[in-house]
């Protein structure tokens, strides 16, 4: 795992902006996915790329590593953190793929695993794809070894599966099927307080739920202020 050590949050905040937008801009003949996470770090890069006024490749389509099953307009809401930025970026609505909160969970889940599927059939990549590590060693919404294990029926893969949380919000998580074709992922993380679990990343991977998710991600980075 490559480890990129920036000298303060804002500093890697510019950095994840200007990655960003060399990747919206990516002009192609196939759909180019960009995948965005939660987060305080990618938050402020969000922002940084929705001032900055540039317009995504019309090749470009947007996909979430997860979702709290919350109102779109939430704070909580990783689309709706992300929704002035895509406004800005003039992405129609038709290559934005989340996760249809209004519907009930199980649902909401069954139609993210359609949507992406659909975008792999039709030829869909996905050259960058952020993600967060929390505290506790989780990303995206897997919590746990079982969350990470990508479920499938008769030989079919999962893309997208429900995590049921008994403290919080239900949520929908892409699947280890989904960060094993991200060609390029990148940790964002800052904070005193992920000092323990970026070292026990660096260390022994496989037994963090982070770390065994990107297992089978050919190239893996973590970006930290910590």
């Amino acid at each position: 795992m490559k480890v990129t050590r920036f000298t303060s949050f804002d500093s890697l905040s510019v950095a994840a902006a200007a990655l960003l937008m060399r990747h919206l801009q990516e002009e192609s003949n196939k759909p180019v996915g960009i995948m965005l996470s939660g987060g305080k770090t990618p938050i402020a890069a969000y922002r940084t790329v929705q001032r900055a006024g540039i317009r995504a490749s019309d090749s470009v389509y947007i996909v979430f590593s997860d979702e709290r099953m919350t109102a779109a307009d939430s704070r909580e809401s990783n689309f709706g953190n992300a929704s002035g930025m895509i406004a800005s970026l003039k992405i129609p609505e038709q290559r934005v793929l989340r996760v249809h909160t209004e519907l009930k969970l199980d649902a909401a889940a069954e139609q993210y695993d359609r949507d992406l599927a659909g975008f792999f059939k039709r030829g869909g990549r996905i050259p960058l794809g952020l993600l967060g590590l929390g505290a506790d060693g989780h990303t995206a919404s897997m919590f746990t070894m079982e969350d990470v294990q990508a479920p499938g029926h008769k030989g079919e893969l999962k893309y997208a599966r429900a995590v049921h949380r008994f403290n919080g919000y239900d949520r929908v998580t892409v699947t280890s099927h989904v960060l094993a074709r991200i060609e390029r992922a990148v940790f964002l993380v800052s904070g005193p307080e992920k000092q323990a679990v970026v070292a026990r990343l660096l260390q022994s991977p496989e037994t963090l739920p982070a770390g065994a998710a990107v297992s089978k991600t050919p190239h893996v980075e973590l970006w930290m202020a910590v």
